[in-house]
């Protein structure tokens, strides 16, 4: 990905070849052909550190490269996938959602949980280093992932790159890839409310919540 739009703060959407050879390819590495890997994919800087990660949601073919940044309770960094809402661990691909459990003092209602993760990845993510000459990065592509069945799907990556073009992105850069949209100087989509919190990232109820008291005003 482009290294100045990524280490600037920003995010960056590519069609990444793998660099070796398929079981089915001529043996060539790096072969481009028909027979080569390849994958979209979502470059980004989340608290300073790179995380790259499949662009496409795992779960509806959704744009999960352009969501916002989200901690959950126990302060792990996901991206929100702007169709259904699903948290997905930058770091490791997992799915976080917050649990109900029935009320222990026998009230009979569901009462919140705690914060629960998935028990396997469901969005590959990927390695990806910063050096002097750039931002590379090293496909994972071992076992299955669910994020796989979108993967290198075409009509969704395109899909992501007209919403990111129409809020704004920026093009990156990259010879090789299909560049798409990138977000914003801090790498997220605005906020409904307009507001950075110090305290941490504003629930979606609490958005809309605050949306309304605005209009009201």
């Amino acid at each position: 990905a482009d290294s100045t739009l990524v280490l600037g703060g920003g995010r960056a959407h590519v069609r990444l070849a793998d660099s070796g050879p398929r079981p089915e390819s001529d043996g060539n590495v790096g072969d481009s052909g028909a027979d080569a890997t390849f994958r979209y994919i979502t470059v980004m800087s989340v608290g300073g550190v790179l995380r790259v990660f499949d662009s496409i949601c795992y779960h509806a073919g959704g744009p999960l490269g352009i969501g916002d940044i989200e901690e959950t309770g126990d302060g792990r960094q996901c991206i929100v996938c702007p169709w259904h809402h699903y948290l997905i661990d930058v770091e490791t691909g997992v799915k976080w959602h917050q649990a109900l459990h029935k009320d222990p003092n026998g009230s009979g209602k569901l009462v919140p949980a705690g914060w629960k993760a998935s028990k396997k990845p469901v969005q590959r993510v990927h390695e990806v280093v910063a050096r002097e000459s750039g931002v590379y990065v090293r496909l994972s592509a071992e076992g299955e992932c669910e994020s796989d069945h979108f993967a290198q799907r075409a009509d969704c990556f395109k899909t992501m790159g007209d919403l990111s073009g129409q809020r704004g992105g920026r093009a990156a850069a990259t010879p090789g890839a299909t560049a798409l949209g990138a977000h914003g100087g801090d790498g997220c989509l605005p906020r409904t409310s307009g507001q950075v919190l110090s305290g941490g990232p504003l629930g979606r109820r609490e958005r809309q919540q605050q949306q309304q008291q605005q209009q009201q005003q």
